[in-house]
């Protein structure tokens, strides 16, 4: 199984590594293969990250959207991208996460950094 953390995109250079950063860390402290893809501005799109995990074996991908929100790209844009890559790559199985506003383990990180 790989988690694709799934971001706005940006034009400025830096989030790049600050997102595989992130990443690698969520790999090596979970032990869960971890990818990420951009909405738009930037590469690799949602399902060009897909089509290279299935090009590379994967059968299960969990697509994470760091979305503190629930703006029109968690709710509208990225379930039909995932629909698209469903028709796409049917042997595969897609599961959409909620998006990071809506997790519950979102609100209790804010509670811990609140109380600092």
């Amino acid at each position: 199984m790989t988690l694709i953390l799934m971001v706005h995109g940006s034009r400025v250079s830096a989030t790049t590594a600050e997102l595989n950063e992130l990443a690698s860390r969520l790999s090596n402290s979970s032990g869960v293969s971890v990818a990420t893809a951009y909405m738009e501005l930037q590469h690799p799109s949602l399902e060009e990250r897909i089509a290279e995990l299935a090009a590379a074996g994967e059968s299960r991908i969990r697509i994470l959207p760091l979305f503190i929100l629930a703006g029109r790209h968690a709710l509208e844009d990225i379930p039909a991208q995932v629909a698209l890559c469903r028709q796409r790559f049917p042997e595969l199985v897609l599961e959409l996460a909620p998006h990071l506003g809506a997790q519950a383990e979102f609100l209790d990180s804010l509670v811990a950094i609140a109380k600092v």
